[in-house]
């Protein structure tokens, strides 16, 4: 293999490990242009894509060694100059500008000499270009044309991947909205339906003239309250952990069982099996197992009347695994409808990363929960 190719092919890996963090086209890093000025050996280079009209091209990143007078808007119509052509073609466009084509748009002052732009191509679609110039005279040659090509495909491949994953993600904050809202709902809805009813029942014993009744009334008003009030305290703590407190999976179920300990004076064990604690997982499956881990400690604080909780997370060749144990007085899984929110939500959570969600219970025997997910959703 000769040296022109080696270099080429590492250039190439260069632009596309810089390219490998980007989960969106806005913000295609300054790595990415600097891996193409050194690829090309060029004073300057910009990476452009199309907006959603698909008349302009929007600048996204340009960096190099450009004097201010040669700046031009980062809004550019396609058919300025021969871009309209490069972009109908899918041909790269080589710029000569001591001896330029009448179309091309030509900077002021004799700063640089040889320019090049090239289509960021998926399949047949164009989703921008890049342009790469030089201060000197360049003779593109064949061979320099098709690697403007491969460039471009390289580039447009990683873009479309970005757009995939910034969709996957606006789906997945919908999707998780929405089991919030389920939750909270679930959590709230009834204890404000009681506060209804309570406030019905203190009208009527106060128009009736019955002081035990009414007091009574309040005191229930007064507990249904205080617990509206702590359920929401607790949603509102959890909906902090998973995005902004934690640092990982394992550093975010230690915490959660932390502040459920110190709260709520329970016993509360954690146990992490042996090298679970080096896991790398996504940012989903960290969501997941915390908001699922909230949920059943809030479900043990208003139901178990349990005074120990075992938390148990383990990982092997098949998976990821958390179970959640207390020793409270149990209830008949077979009894609970699987359309109650909180325990639906549950499974969804864990039906999302591919796994499974049981729960295990009796009267007096307490209650365990089990999250299984499968290692090929959990990285």
């Amino acid at each position: 293999m000769s040296t022109s190719v080696q270099k080429r092919l590492k250039d190439l890996i260069k632009i596309g490990e810089s390219l490998v963090w980007s989960r969106c086209p806005e913000v295609i890093s300054e790595a990415t242009v600097n891996a193409l000025i050194a690829a090309f050996d060029c004073d300057y280079a910009s990476v452009y894509l199309l907006d959603v009209t698909g008349d302009y091209l929007i600048q996204y990143v340009a960096c190099g060694d450009i004097p201010k007078h040669m700046h031009k808007d980062d809004r550019l119509s396609i058919t300025t100059g021969r871009m309209l052509h490069m972009l109908t073609t899918h041909q790269p466009l080589v710029m000569d500008f001591l001896n330029p084509d009448p179309a091309d748009w030509i900077p002021e002052g004799p700063v640089f000499r040889s320019a090049a732009s090239a289509p960021l191509m998926v399949g047949e679609d164009v989703l921008g270009m890049f342009t790469i110039v030089h201060k000197e005279y360049y003779h593109w040659q064949e061979k320099d044309i098709d690697y403007l090509l491969d460039v471009g495909k390289l580039l447009g491949i990683t873009v479309q991947h970005a757009r995939i994953a910034r969709k996957t993600t606006d789906l997945e904050i919908l999707l998780e909205r929405k089991r919030l809202s389920g939750e909270i709902h679930d959590n709230l809805s009834q204890l404000i339906s009681s506060l209804n009813m309570s406030t019905e029942a203190a009208l009527l014993s106060w128009e009736e003239g019955n002081m035990d009744w009414l007091r009574n009334d309040l005191e229930r008003i007064r507990t249904t309250s205080r617990e509206a009030a702590r359920t929401l305290r607790e949603e509102m703590l959890s909906l902090r952990t998973p995005t902004n407190e934690t640092k990982g999976l394992i550093s975010g179920v230690r915490e959660c069982t932390q502040r459920f300990k110190q709260q709520w004076g329970i016993d509360t064990e954690l146990y992490l099996d042996n090298g679970v604690e080096t896991l790398i997982v996504s940012t989903q499956v960290e969501l997941q197992f915390i908001r699922i881990l909230h949920e059943s400690l809030a479900n043990i604080i208003r139901h178990a009347v349990a005074s120990r909780v075992r938390v148990v997370l383990q990982g092997d060749t098949n998976g990821l695994y958390m179970q959640i144990q207390d020793n409270g007085r149990g209830f008949d899984p077979e009894a609970v409808s699987r359309e109650r929110l909180g325990l639906r939500i549950m499974r969804e959570r864990a039906e999302s990363l591919g796994g499974v969600l049981r729960v295990e219970s009796g009267s007096g025997l307490g209650t365990t929960i089990r999250v299984d997910v499968p290692w090929y959703r959990s990285t």
